[in-house]
C-alpha cells in the first residue's frame, strides 16, 4: 500500500497519476490519501481521484503562470535584485 497525505501529492499532472493508477493497480498496490475518504478500488472513487488530479495540474499552471507573471512585472524595475 502507498498512502499520500493527499490525492493531488502524488503527481501535479493528469498523465503521471493517471500512470500512477496504473502501475499501482498492474503490481497489485493500494494507493489511499491520509486526508480524503477515497476508496481507490471503485471505479467511482477512482473517477473523482482523477478529476482531483486535473485540478491539482490547473492549479500548478495557474501558480507558475502568476509567478512567471510578477517576474515580469519586477524584472524592468529591478525590484528582484534589490535588497
Amino acid at each position: 500500500m502507498i498512502v499520500f497525505f493527499k490525492i493531488d501529492r502524488p503527481a501535479r499532472s493528469t498523465v503521471d497519476f493517471a500512470e500512477i493508477m496504473r502501475l499501482a493497480e498492474h503490481q497489485s498496490v493500494a494507493l489511499a490519501s491520509a486526508t480524503e475518504p477515497l476508496d481507490l478500488t471503485s471505479s467511482t472513487s477512482r473517477a473523482m481521484a482523477k478529476v482531483i488530479a486535473v485540478f491539482a495540474e490547473l492549479e500548478s499552471d495557474t501558480i507558475g503562470m502568476r509567478v512567471s507573471s510578477a517576474h515580469e512585472h519586477l524584472q524592468p524595475r529591478g525590484s528582484l535584485h534589490r535588497r
